[in-house]
């Protein structure tokens, strides 16, 4: 459909949301938290027990790998203290990742 050339061109006017765009992704957040919780609640229970399940395996593959991780860091950097070399950046690394392992234990 044409508009006759006698007439402007007509343009879109955006209006912009009241809230801040914060509020906006922390009800957009809340809303897709709520929509997950009630899938969740709709499940059969044996497959809310599968999902727990796999949750807690997964929660525990990460805990395993970050302290293997710690680990490692932690004897490099004392093979580098042996060695006279600065074990700095090992150490600061093997405590990150024990900070990391503590906040996901299962």
């Amino acid at each position: 459909m044409e508009q006759p050339p006698s007439q402007p061109p007509t343009t879109v006017r955006v209006q912009l949301p009241a809230r801040p765009v914060w509020a906006e992704l922390l009800i957009m957040g809340l809303s897709l938290a709520t929509i997950a919780a009630l899938l969740v609640m709709m499940m059969p229970q044996a497959e809310r027990q599968m999902l727990l399940t796999a949750a807690r395996e997964q929660q525990a593959r990460l805990y395993r790998g970050l302290s293997a991780r710690a680990r490692q860091a932690g004897h490099a950097g004392m093979t580098d203290e042996l060695a006279g070399r600065n074990p700095a950046p090992w150490y600061e690394m093997a405590r990150a990742l024990a900070w990391w392992r503590d906040r996901v234990r299962p």
